[in-house]
């Protein structure tokens, strides 16, 4: 009996540790997670960010000693005597505020997220969508390209090997809590990660499906009714540069056909339409100080932990500050002792859509210039926890992967539609921001540039000797007509980009008689540049607002500055606002129809937190929107919105018949019918006790990279995606940086929502967001030699090389 008991009682704590030490569902194995000595409790006790690293460490692999200066918001400086120990130490420090960022976002880049998250259909579906892109065979191709250079392979080395010895000396206790909670442990870091990272920013901002939306659209509405609701360029804008007459001619160009067959599948998701940037530099003739000013605000997702980590990188060849991005070499923007730079995404069409007709039913061969090609077959294995793998086959043509077809998404047995990319093509980034990071005047930062291809970016540029420039740097194809916009046939040759736009004719200006540079995601170039710029949209409002600023200013000073990248007004809202409120019938409207309606009347425009005029407007806007476009949403064929700016110049003509439904109304029928609408709906949520005072309203929300509520935080920011401030829902300012030069030192003050650490329990991990919501800045210590003794406030550590 005793041993039937004691086989009864060994059973049940078996089963208990064996239930304990499993994965159940989404639920994380409780015994480990809840260890005291292993589990989320060493995430808590490890909160403050470098609290465990002693003044004095040995470090494996280093070549020499080195001095890392923690400063008050444990930002890390670090000094080397030699590069390859500065790349280390940059990798060693990043991974130790943000490994599970440097390594979830480098999975979800290659497709293998479904690898950590388990059976998800939704997630299966994105992993499948990015091997399908090509991600790893674009990383694969810009490994190659790093590895193919001294200069590049050296930094990237020395970038996995810091990474790696911290990865190495991990125990489990330290883990990150994301680890423990999805219960998985990181990889050894490689060069092909930080590649697939650079990857993963290029998709996030130059690639789309527009070429099929537009098909779809120009099938729908015709060429007539297509130009008006999708013009290459609207009137009255300021481009970026404007230097009509100067660009030359264009190369030769043979006519390409476009594609007209609707596409009537629904598309994966591309790049947020939100993704942009702000940046301008001011000549030291228009500053109070004599002194040049850049400053930049890329806008991106608002995550935690924060996109980017701000360090200091010095030795012998370089000295550097600004914001990297974890997992890539080197500062991506920033400033040295000599220069300051700043990036926003430049739009610029890089993807080309073709359709291709294959001949067997394993589309293994297809037709090109009459006669048969055979694809190449990339076997992608996707990994799926705790259920077996997904095997899908991407085939590749000559015009790159085959995205969709009868095996994702399409139901056409002989079609598919390849997606033909620019950072599918070998490039070396890594080489451009390793040259720019020492740049010491306007012609090393210009040869630096020439070696950056994709994203396409608008470099605004800085010196200690008052020059300013802007470039709009990239590698873009050369396109005729509108070739670019629609659908290919993938059955020529001829169909291939024929080149690409001459170094000679990139757009740029260097110290412009205006006295400044700036650009905001609009249009690049007047209507004389010789090739097409198309994009799938370009920003309207805020250029303009920033243009008018800056010109109307002679005396700008770094306090100013803050307050034009924290300006509210609303551009949209002031060219259509008073043109709508006279035709709003206020007569049998409920009371707070009527509020909304003097609300709206007296509203300045400025869309500040504590008001409720922009929330009227901002949902009489999506209300509008939603009823004119209600049919291209409903459309089995998808297609993309015509911009803003564009339906509001067509609703400034009240005769314009605009369809709405089954019927045809007037503009003034159709603003009174949306207002109405959108009131009603403001009344229902105030009944639901919704605050509709605007940053309540907007409900800005900083979310965890894998969506892990409890880990994200809410952000009560004022401003509008039209707004210099461009903070939205969940998209804006995720770095806001000004830097001020001169030969007796350059100075930079920054914000941005979260904080240097990763850790959730860390009071560094979004430390700074309150001062970003009220437009507060730090400013950051700039050394030009190490220093040898630290403040209260600050750490210094002495690294030794460790045999």
């Amino acid at each position: 009996m005793r041993t039937i008991r004691f086989i009864i009682h060994l059973t049940i704590c078996i089963s208990l540790i064996w239930a304990l030490n499993r994965t159940w569902g989404k639920v994380p194995p409780l015994g480990k997670f809840l260890n005291p000595f292993e589990g989320f409790w060493q995430n808590a006790a490890y909160k403050n960010t470098h609290s465990n690293i002693l003044e004095e460490i040995k470090l494996k692999g280093l070549k020499g000693d080195a001095k890392v200066l923690i400063d008050e918001n444990q930002v890390p400086h670090i000094f080397t005597d030699n590069d390859y120990d500065l790349y280390f130490l940059q990798a060693y420090f990043t991974a130790k505020d943000r490994l599970w960022q440097m390594d979830f976002q480098t999975m979800a880049s290659a497709g293998r997220l479904s690898e950590i998250l388990g059976q998800d259909s939704l997630i299966l579906q994105y992993d499948r969508g990015q091997r399908r892109k090509g991600m790893c065979y674009a990383a694969e191709l810009a490994t190659e390209a790093f590895m193919d250079h001294e200069a590049t392979r050296e930094m990237l080395q020395a970038y996995t090997d810091g990474a790696n010895a911290y990865i190495e000396n991990l125990p489990h206790r330290n883990f990150p809590i994301e680890y423990k909670i999805l219960d998985y442990r990181p990889e050894p870091w490689t060069p092909l990660k930080s590649a697939l990272l650079l990857k993963y920013m290029a998709q996030n901002l130059c690639a789309s499906n527009a070429d099929l939306e537009n098909t779809n659209a120009l099938v729908k509405l015709g060429k007539k009714k297509f130009d008006l609701l999708f013009p290459l360029m609207e009137s009255g804008q300021r481009p970026i540069v404007d230097q009509p007459n100067s660009w030359g001619e264009a190369l030769p160009q043979q006519a390409l056909a476009a594609q007209n067959t609707t596409i009537d599948f629904p598309l994966d998701p591309g790049p947020n339409p939100l993704n942009g940037s702000n940046n301008w530099a001011v000549h030291g003739s228009k500053t109070k100080s004599g002194k040049p000013i850049l400053c930049n605000d890329p806008h991106l997702g608002l995550n935690l932990p924060s996109i980017w980590y701000a360090m200091q990188l010095h030795s012998p060849n370089v000295n550097v500050m600004g914001a990297s991005l974890p997992g890539a070499p080197g500062i991506i923007i920033g400033m040295n002792e000599k220069i300051a730079w700043g990036v926003t995404n430049a739009q610029r069409d890089l993807v080309d859509w073709y359709k291709i007709h294959f001949l067997d039913d394993l589309r293994n061969r297809y037709d090109l210039n009459g006669k048969v090609e055979t694809v190449t077959n990339r076997i992608e294995t996707i990994k799926i926890k705790n259920a077996p793998a997904f095997i899908d086959t991407v085939k590749y043509t000559v015009f790159g992967p085959v995205y969709y077809d009868q095996a994702y998404r399409s139901n056409s047995p002989y079609t598919g539609y390849a997606y033909h990319w620019i950072a599918h093509e070998k490039s070396n980034e890594v080489l451009a921001f390793h040259q720019i990071n020492r740049a010491e005047n306007y012609t090393a930062f210009k040869q630096a540039i020439s070696h950056y291809d994709a994203p396409a970016q608008n470099f605004a540029y800085a010196d200690i000797d008052n020059n300013i420039a802007m470039h709009i740097q990239g590698k873009f194809p050369i396109r005729r007509d509108e070739a670019g916009r629609f659908l290919r046939e993938g059955n020529h040759l001829n169909n291939l980009w024929e080149g690409y736009i001459p170094a000679n004719q990139q757009i740029y200006e260097h110290n412009p008689k205006k006295g400044f540079i700036y650009s905001a995601n609009q249009h690049p170039v007047d209507e004389t540049y010789p090739y097409v710029v198309a994009a799938k949209r370009f920003e309207y409002y805020r250029n303009r607002i920033i243009f008018e600023r800056l010109n109307a200013n002679d005396e700008w000073t770094v306090e100013d500055m803050k307050k034009l990248q924290n300006d509210n007004f609303n551009l949209q809202a002031a060219e259509s606002l008073p043109h709508w409120l006279g035709f709003v019938d206020t007569l049998p409207l409920p009371r707070l129809h009527r509020y909304a309606y003097k609300q709206l009347s007296q509203w300045d425009y400025e869309n500040n937190a504590d008001t409720e005029a922009p929330t009227f407007y901002a949902t009489w806007w999506k209300t509008l929107d939603r009823m004119l476009y209600e049919d291209f949403d409903q459309s089995e064929a998808p297609m993309m919105r015509p911009t803003a700016y564009t339906t509001i110049k067509l609703l400034k003509d009240p005769t314009h018949q605009l369809k709405f439904g089954s019927k045809r109304m007037t503009g003034t029928e159709l603003l009174n019918l949306a207002f109405v609408e959108a009131m009603n709906t403001l009344a229902q949520e105030q009944i639901k006790g919704t605050d509709l005072h605007w940053a309540k309203f907007k409900n800005t929300s900083l979310r965890h990279l894998a969506r892990i509520a409890p880990f994200g935080a809410k952000a009560n920011i004022a401003g509008n995606a039209g707004s210099i401030n461009a903070a939205s829902a969940d998209h804006g300012p995720s770095w806001r940086m000004i830097i001020e030069l001169s030969a007796e030192g350059n100075q930079m003050w920054y914000t941005y929502p979260g904080g240097t650490s990763g850790n959730p329990g860390s009071p560094y991990y979004n430390n700074q967001t309150t001062g970003w919501v009220k437009g507060a800045y730090l400013k950051s210590p700039f050394f030009s030699t190490a220093p040898s003794s630290s403040s209260d406030q600050q750490l210094l550590i002495n690294i030794q090389a460790k045999n």
